[in-house]
């Protein structure tokens, strides 16, 4: 028995450790990398007027106003629909499919957050493709043309995190 523990076990607890170091030291570089440098799929935006008892209609009618830019770009768009935190609306660009999701975060001063999602789930960090950069750039160009002010994007992580001060000023 104690060769056995000499042998089998006692390796295989020094392999977890050297595992699990070399997961605190490399881990974040590897994770950098799910989610290429630059490309953010959150943006937040202001510059629409609203009253805090109206905020579902307001959000409607930017991503109604969004739904008509995208259409204007030659995107397979779908209708405007409700969602728990808004709306959304489905797009497809490059034969991939997006679900693009607008909503406002809070109070009457907070900013409006737009995000763009693969159909297919995925977690963590939202691989990065022709498709994904297309819709992004359209989805900006389309706040710009929309008279959003203040646009700034930010990768999902950080987003989700509340590092709302590390946005840029386009999606890559």
């Amino acid at each position: 028995m104690r060769e056995v523990i000499r042998v089998v076990i006692l390796p295989l607890i020094l392999m977890g450790g050297i595992l699990g170091i070399f997961y605190l030291v490399f881990g974040r570089r590897i994770r950098e990398r799910e989610d290429p440098h630059g490309v953010r799929t959150h943006a937040t935006f202001d510059g629409f007027d609203m009253d805090s008892e109206d905020s579902a209609r307001a959000g409607q009618t930017i991503a109604g106003k969004l739904h008509g830019q995208l259409k204007k770009t030659g995107l397979d768009v779908n209708a405007v629909e409700p969602e728990n935190y808004g709306w959304k609306l489905e797009a497809g660009a490059e034969k991939q499919g997006f679900i693009v999701r607008i909503g406002h975060l809070g109070d009457d001063a907070a900013p409006w957050l737009l995000y763009v999602d693969p159909m297919r789930a995925t977690r963590g960090a939202v691989e990065d493709s022709p498709g994904l950069r297309r819709m992004l750039t359209e989805c900006h160009s389309a706040l710009g043309g929309m008279g959003a002010k203040t646009i700034a994007w930010h990768r999902r992580e950080d987003h989700a995190t509340g590092h709302r001060d590390r946005g840029v000023k386009r999606p890559f």
